[in-house]
């Protein structure tokens, strides 16, 4: 069965109201860690995937962000030792999801990546 994007659900944190220069790239909650690199720029909205798998391990996801900070591609890195392909959709999803400052400054297509540490269920 084919697990539609919009359909997973996962917690997000928001910095609203926060000093750009407070927020870190670097998040933990739950089940997952996730850290991204995206030069100049700070999370607005980054939803944290919790899947609950039986195997673990890291997704580095590949995201191009446009100047409004929406992430309009999203492309997990395959890793061998992954068992559990499902954990790249909860990625992407997340990826797909996020939402960083706006810079009319940054290239129109701003490449990055985000950083998801699945913990074993």
């Amino acid at each position: 069965e084919i697990t539609d994007l919009n359909d997973i659900k996962m917690p997000v944190e928001t910095t609203e109201g926060m000093n750009p220069d407070s927020i870190k790239n670097k998040n933990y909650s739950g089940e997952s860690n996730v850290v991204y690199y995206l030069e100049n720029r700070y999370h607005l909205s980054l939803p944290i995937p919790v899947y609950l798998a039986q195997s673990g391990g890291k997704v580095v996801v590949d995201i191009i962000v446009n100047q409004q900070g929406v992430v309009i591609k999203a492309t997990p890195r395959i890793e061998k030792k992954i068992r559990d392909e499902n954990i790249y959709l909860y990625a992407k999803a997340a990826a797909l999801r996020t939402v960083f400052n706006a810079d009319t400054n940054a290239p129109s297509e701003q490449k990055g990546t985000i950083d998801y540490t699945f913990i074993q269920q």
